[in-house]
């Protein structure tokens, strides 16, 4: 054994001094509640360049190779369908006081939202700017306003406002899409519902504060009721 040792030194592994192992550092669990930082990168929320609809609708103004037409009575928001290629057909129509200018929307006077798979535009008669929701393949979505008065060259504007609903707890802290239903008053105002609607949420609690068509058999929602009188008849004798 000895001469083997000494044949083949490097083959004898030194002994190495003892190191204490380090505590384990505990783990932070995730929480969905935690902000989550979509200013920073690699999403980088207010840089860079967008490629959603609106954004692109903004770059064909400012390059004047489109022109919106204003009218009257509605103002850019026909000419914006077009431009978006939104039909007017989509138009949904909710009167809670759920959302920008409150002392608008009411039940006579409801908030209209044209849809298409890529933007959403919010309009309210009487309101000073148009709202827009676009989707940013890379970004999230996207938030603009664009004054409906008449003007040269109408531009539309980046909006952070929007994030004090969109980019809450209702969307999970990131810029995003909700639905709301809540019951209300007479003058739209919410007396109870649901700040987030989703798919598990069963028909009879969804489009509260919304005017709904149309028939569904035995199955009931929480549409078209505004006054707590018709509200508390319809737990009675649904329609």
């Amino acid at each position: 054994m000895g001469l083997w040792l000494l044949l083949f030194p490097s083959l004898v592994k030194a002994e190495e001094p003892l190191v204490a192992p380090k505590p384990t550092e505990p783990v932070k669990e995730i929480d969905f509640r935690d902000p989550i930082p979509f200013g920073l990168p690699p999403v980088e929320y207010g840089l860079g360049q967008h490629t959603d609809a609106a954004s692109q609708l903004e770059q064909a103004l400012s390059a004047r190779t489109l022109k919106l037409n204003y009218d009257s009575q509605w103002g850019y928001l026909r000419e914006v369908l077009k431009a978006l290629q939104i039909p007017e057909s989509s138009q949904l129509m909710v009167f809670s006081k759920t959302a920008l200018n409150p002392r608008l929307i009411k039940p006579e006077n409801p908030r209209v939202i044209y849809f298409n798979d890529d933007v959403y535009i919010g309009w309210v008669p009487g309101a000073e700017k148009m709202e827009f929701a676009a989707v940013d393949p890379l970004k999230g979505t996207i938030f603009y306003e664009l004054a409906v008065k008449a003007a040269n060259e109408p531009r539309l504007v980046r909006s952070e406002r929007c994030l004090a609903c969109h980019g809450g707890d209702s969307s999970l802290r990131i810029p995003g899409l909700l639905v709301r239903s809540f019951l209300t008053d007479q003058h739209g105002r919410p007396i109870s519902g649901y700040s987030q609607i989703s798919h598990d949420k069963p028909l009879e609690k969804r489009w509260g504060g919304w005017y709904v068509t149309g028939t569904h058999a035995d199955m009931t929602h929480l549409g078209n009721l505004f006054n707590r009188d018709v509200i508390e008849a319809a737990k009675t004798n649904p329609a």
